[in-house]
């Protein structure tokens, strides 16, 4: 098809009719036609990175967020017994972890990216996943709101990177955030895009381009 825009299957609630996972394809069909991907069929997502990929030209990529204030909520998700060391208190940090590591991010954008055996025990033992990693240094949280008239940024800090072995966790990023706390309560979905650099001002311009108010979230 030549005008489909992105792509997306609900490839863990289906796994049992898959004997692998679309990460690779999805890393070619980006590098091959630009087409945005869609962890899990995440409409909302890939319709957020779209239209952020396609303004701001930024590169975007899918993840889930787990803040520590969580607690053991998020520890036995991901099935890990402790969260990783920060500085300061754990309540403005998050840890972003999607299908046991970062998520699926295309090599182009990756300052490390490597083809691994998958890590979630749900989908069968030929599946891989993606292990990449983006650059250290500001980074921006975004997501279109439920309601398609809003969109939510945070402005945060991709800290470092932790990951627990034989764990749900095998590669996840470690970001601060301005408020740990209103990020749990005004963050639409667990689902968030992540785009390098602090974007606020180009999120703010390509909104009233859209039509789309931004709600700043902390800081």
């Amino acid at each position: 098809e030549d005008d489909v825009l992105s792509v997306g299957i609900n490839c863990l609630n289906e796994s049992a009719s898959s004997d692998t996972t679309p990460c690779l394809a999805w890393d070619l069909l980006y590098t091959d036609r630009e087409m945005i991907w869609g962890c899990e069929a995440d409409l909302v997502s890939m319709l957020t990175k779209f239209i952020v990929n396609r303004s701001l030209r930024a590169p975007v990529m899918m993840t889930n967020l787990y803040p520590l204030i969580m607690g053991q909520a998020a520890l036995q998700h991901e099935k890990i017994t402790a969260f990783p060391e920060v500085d300061g208190g754990p309540d403005d940090y998050v840890l972003a972890v999607h299908c046991g590591y970062l998520g699926v991010l295309p090599r182009s954008w990756a300052v490390s990216w490597k083809l691994r055996p998958k890590a979630l025990a749900i989908v069968n033992d030929n599946a891989t996943a993606i292990d990449a990693r983006l650059p250290l240094g500001d980074l921006t949280l975004v997501k279109l709101g439920p309601s398609f008239s809003t969109v939510s940024v945070v402005e945060g800090e991709l800290t470092g990177y932790a990951g627990f072995p034989g764990s749900d966790c095998r590669n996840g990023a470690v970001i601060r955030v301005p408020d740990g706390h209103a990020l749990m309560n005004q963050l639409p979905s667990h689902h968030s895009i992540l785009s390098t650099g602090h974007d606020l001002p180009g999120l703010k311009l390509m909104g009233q381009v859209l039509g789309l108010e931004v709600e700043k979230i902390g800081g």
